[in-house]
């Protein structure tokens, strides 16, 4: 047995997100996201590179919810460089690494990227997998994150 997420931008296109009931789609619900999508063998898929939170300036803010929010803009760009005009509504799965420093709370990581997803994904709830890490390769950054879209 499992729940269907329909409410979806994305539905329209065929893709389906599934929770199976109880703890997994409470933890769903709380984290704004979809643990298993079905995507239809005719969809033409991008992939998008890892983004990183670069500005238009070439900068990478030293606040750690500007460095998120930021990634999320830089990614919605590639998206729509790609041909990919929806935006994160189109998107069904991404995968964000943090990496941590000393002192950092995991919750409010977590807070915050929570906050961050449910401006940017309005209404989708794509696969999303969050891993904390030591190190991010470039200097100073804190966030990358690689995602899939559907070209419509």
């Amino acid at each position: 047995m499992s729940i269907e997420y329909t409410q979806a931008p994305i539905s329209k296109h065929g893709v389906r997100y599934f929770n199976a009931p109880g703890p997994p789609q409470q933890l769903a619900d709380m984290g704004h996201l979809s643990n298993a999508a079905v995507v239809p063998a005719s969809a033409k898929i991008v992939h998008i590179v890892g983004q990183l939170p670069w500005d238009e300036n070439g900068e990478v803010p030293t606040d750690m919810r500007e460095q998120i929010r930021q990634c999320f803009r830089n990614t919605e760009i590639a998206l729509k460089a790609a041909g990919v005009q929806e935006g994160w509504d189109a998107v069904f799965s991404a995968t964000a690494y943090l990496a941590t420093l000393e002192g950092d709370s995991e919750e409010e990581l977590s807070k915050v990227m929570g906050e961050t997803m449910k401006e940017f994904f309005g209404d989708n709830r794509p696969l999303l997998t969050g891993i904390m890490v030591k190190k991010i390769f470039w200097p100073g950054v804190r966030i990358e994150m690689q995602s899939q879209a559907i070209l419509t």
